[in-house]
């Protein structure tokens, strides 16, 4: 059951982009009024840490590629901090199955792809809140299949957070200076991190990724 309205919620955006947390925000404040007493808005992970130091909330909502750090490693600072006292939900563009075992694996309660619906978000609220875990249909599929097929196995496990979604972004298209500029990164990083996908892969042209990222279900088929 929910809380009740005498100890609404606490929730802490964190995400880079304001546009994105103004949407966000809107719909909590739309979708769990009486439920959520106030929304808290950071847009970096030490203004997050900080914020939480001061006046811990009960849910705390982590872009999982915020540009200065990685938002799987901020859930896990969090955990180890303050424990259950402060709940984490991943948001993320990422169906890939590696990004929720890790975000899982760091402590988070929820996982949720951005482009859910609202009446997804507002489950993962209630559900974290309650002490449940709440992963996106969606992503529940593709780790499903995942676990399925033995992708624990595959040469994709070896990246980084950042580096698989340098792959999918390769995957969809972009180049590096496009990547750059998406992930608020210099070309030198992301040539740095195509290096290394490359050689863990074992795969060394653009289409060869986009191939292996299709075959192991990190992005979709477009054709």
């Amino acid at each position: 059951m929910m809380r009740a309205a005498a100890a609404a919620l606490r929730v802490l955006l964190v995400d880079d982009h304001a546009l994105f947390r103004a949407g966000v925000r809107t719909l909590i404040e739309r979708d769990l009024a009486g439920e959520v007493a106030e929304v808290i808005e950071c847009d970096t992970g030490e203004q997050a840490l900080r914020s939480i130091a001061s006046a811990p909330p009960d849910i705390a909502m982590l872009d999982i590629s915020l540009r200065s750090e990685d938002g799987i490693e901020l859930a896990r600072r969090i955990r180890e901090l303050h424990g259950d006292r402060v709940r984490c939900i991943m948001l993320s563009m990422h169906l890939s199955p590696e990004y929720v075992r890790r975000a899982f694996e760091a402590g988070a309660g929820g996982y949720v792809v951005k482009d859910a619906g609202p009446a997804e978000l507002t489950s993962a609220v209630r559900a974290v809140a309650a002490g449940q875990r709440y992963l996106s249909p969606s992503a529940s599929g593709a780790l499903v299949q995942s676990l399925q097929l033995g992708d624990s196995a595959l040469p994709h496990s070896a990246l980084s957070p950042r580096q698989l979604e340098v792959l999918c972004l390769v995957a969809r298209g972009l180049n590096t200076k496009l990547i750059a500029r998406e992930l608020g990164l210099s070309t030198k990083t992301v040539d740095a991190h195509r290096y290394q996908i490359s050689q863990r892969l074992q795969v060394h042209d653009v289409a060869g990724m986009v191939r292996y990222a299709i075959r192991h279900g990190l992005v979709e088929n477009t054709e």
